[in-house]
């Protein structure tokens, strides 16, 4: 991979010519041509372009798929997966920009009082998330239609995402200080990259807006992975929750019980399987977290029964036959599936995002077994036991 010095970033080079003309979209010093060239939403005054904010009002988005689990339950593997097709532009955990216009997503009450409220929000996040970068994704590993072949041979579609060199190119172009950017042109085509199949991975997505999404955007594959609930807290424990402070992990705590309660007031079955407020009141971080998994997952695999556009992912499943699900999952997105596709994707599962995995994947979704406590081993079994999710794992635990 080339390195930053190597392209010119400590002299005049390429940088400095971006850095002297503009040349970077949606920037206040870019030419209005230039945005209109390359941006999608170029219809709009420049002023709505480079904002941080979405316009009011948006065209309808492309192409996009929808990856939802909760956070250590194979979301990642997933996006990597839909992330070796040239015709994807994967976007990781958006939600997680403060910037977001998913911020802007009324409630289950504002949506009560005003419907079409959700339909105008929601488009307004599609289109601002699949026409830009941000801070959160992956590299791009893999050839796409929108990154100009020597651009990603030289490494330099990795740049914005690589935190030290990002860091560096704030100094001369100015874009890269948001969270999130339109295309350099440097990298790619801003317009192609609009016609690629936009894939949002959003963890945690509260079951009532996959139900929005289900039954009103019908064109939308919503993928859903779910994980042992004792491989989902191991793994959490070991990449999260381990590294809270005391005030983060009450935040968490109170986070998650909070969702549970609301869930108690508004549907008499979870009350039953929940029990009343003062019962979670006194549930743990973990145990509010297993017990989220169960409510949301339970929820969203329920309602998802009654929609062909819902497509469930057993984390473990996967982890057996990795290119026999990549195939599914390809064919429910509308993807071409080519040995190229295969042959990255077989790659990736002897490594992750957080680098090269020292076990097969069969063997990563079995290790929990051998390093989570009995205790949450027991809690594990008792959130599973009486969910129509229990027959997955029927064979044993995980």
């Amino acid at each position: 991979m080339a390195s930053a010095s190597g392209l010119g970033l400590s002299s005049l080079g390429i940088w400095g010519e971006i850095a002297r003309v503009g040349l970077w979209p949606g920037v206040v010093t870019c030419p209005e041509a230039a945005v209109v060239d390359h941006c999608p939403l170029a219809h709009f005054s420049t002023s709505m372009v480079i904002s941080s904010n979405p316009p009011v009002q948006t065209p309808t988005p492309g192409s996009y798929a929808l990856v939802v689990g909760n956070g250590r339950s194979g979301t990642n593997w997933l996006l990597s997966m839909l992330a070796a097709s040239p015709q994807t532009h994967c976007r990781n955990e958006p939600h997680d920009i403060a910037s977001s216009p998913f911020h802007r997503l009324p409630s289950a009450s504002e949506i009560r009082q005003d419907p079409d409220l959700m339909a105008d929000r929601w488009r307004q996040f599609v289109l601002w998330t699949t026409t830009h970068m941000g801070e959160r994704d992956h590299r791009i590993t893999a050839p796409k239609t929108y990154v100009h072949p020597l651009s990603q041979k030289l490494g330099v579609a990795y740049f914005p995402v690589r935190p030290k060199i990002r860091r560096a190119l704030m100094l001369v172009l100015p874009a890269l200080r948001q969270a999130e950017w339109l295309m350099p042109w440097w990298i790619g085509s801003q317009s192609r990259l609009g016609q690629a199949t936009g894939v949002l991975k959003i963890n945690d997505l509260r079951a009532w807006i996959v139900r929005w999404v289900l039954e009103t955007q019908p064109q939308v594959p919503v993928l859903h992975i779910v994980r042992h609930p004792g491989g989902q807290l191991q793994s959490g424990m070991s990449r999260f929750f381990s590294g809270l402070t005391a005030a983060q992990r009450e935040s968490e705590t109170q986070l998650y019980r909070g969702i549970l309660k609301t869930a108690i007031q508004v549907d008499p079955h979870w009350r039953e399987v929940l029990g009343d407020e003062s019962h979670l009141d006194r549930l743990d971080l973990m145990e509010a977290v297993a017990w989220f998994w169960r409510y949301n997952n339970e929820e969203i695999y329920t309602l998802g029964q009654q929609y062909p556009n819902y497509h469930l992912v057993v984390y473990e499943q996967l982890a057996l036959a990795p290119l026999d699900y990549a195939r599914q999952v390809y064919d429910a997105c509308g993807l071409a599936y080519t040995p190229a596709v295969e042959a990255h994707i077989n790659a990736g599962t002897r490594q992750s995002v957080w680098g090269k995995l020292s076990q097969s994947s069969a063997e990563v979704a079995q290790s929990w077994k051998k390093k989570l406590s009995l205790e949450y081993q027991a809690l594990a079994q008792q959130v599973l036991e009486g969910s129509v999710m229990a027959p997955w794992w029927s064979d044993g635990p995980g």
